[in-house]
């Protein structure tokens, strides 16, 4: 069972193919059951609409919360609409995505989802990184790493991030997937989001391309490269082990082979 003071939420440009677990929310501008979480607030003027699939709610919901009228939270956990991260190992691997492990829409509705997402060994849960060559090689494999290049130049001249900052961003050797997903405390949540709030404002309004189909959603690529890395840079400031923060990565597919969506 949820705490009074734990939100929890599920983000996606569309719901679950499964049953929403008990007191957990859909999170949309526009509500069609009691049980959604109304996002009363907007996300920036200045971001395209398909800006970056999850962050756009999510800056949205980072600044509700910030409200004078937002409801008392200490903490924040975020599932996608096919998506979670839990602090046990469930689920079967999958085929083409190391880092993941897949269950069934039917397999997801049973879970104990309030008491798998909670932090154990430190005060967040987020998803388990995997190894690369280096972020801008892995960048390169599957986006135009000219748009990630520009983001972090972006956000250095607008004093986002620092030089330091996007060297060692870009030369990680590791990389946490989906990192908006897991367990927060609400102040960890809102310094990140509101950071790359500020880093996405930034690309856009000076070196961002708008492309087409998969990579339409390169801000949001973008941004989660980035976000790995603060995620990264607060575990080590925070002197907390990795493997004491991170769980199980689990993707809800009717295959064991997880296929991108648009």
């Amino acid at each position: 069972m949820a705490k009074s003071d734990t939100l929890q939420i599920i983000l996606g440009h569309k719901r679950p193919a499964f049953r929403i677990w008990q007191e957990w929310q859909f999170a949309t501008w526009e509500p069609t059951s009691d049980s959604d979480f109304l996002i009363r607030a907007q996300t920036s003027a200045q971001l395209p609409s398909n800006i970056a699939s999850e962050y756009r709610y999510l800056f949205a919901i980072a600044r509700q919360l910030k409200s004078i009228d937002a409801p008392q939270v200490k903490t924040i956990k975020i599932a996608h609409y096919r998506r979670l991260v839990v602090n046990q190992i469930i689920g079967r691997p999958s085929t083409n995505m190391p880092w993941a492990n897949v269950i069934s829409p039917q397999e997801a509705e049973q879970l104990s989802a309030s008491t798998l997402t909670e932090a154990v060994n430190s005060e967040l849960l987020i998803t388990k990184a995997f190894s690369c060559d280096s972020i801008l090689r892995q960048y390169h494999s599957s986006h135009h790493c000219r748009d990630l290049l520009r983001f972090l130049s972006d956000a250095i001249d607008g004093y986002v991030i620092d030089d330091a900052d996007a060297c060692a961003a870009l030369s990680m050797t590791a990389l946490i997937p989906a990192p908006t997903v897991g367990s927060f405390p609400i102040s960890i949540f809102l310094d990140l989001i509101q950071t790359l709030e500020r880093a996405a404002l930034c690309y856009v309004e000076n070196g961002f391309i708008q492309r087409d189909a998969y990579q339409a959603r390169s801000i949001g690529f973008c941004l989660e490269r980035l976000h790995s890395f603060l995620l990264f840079k607060l575990l080590q400031k925070k002197g907390i082990k990795l493997e004491d923060a991170t769980g199980c990565q689990v993707t809800v597919s009717e295959t064991s082979s997880i296929q991108p969506t648009i």
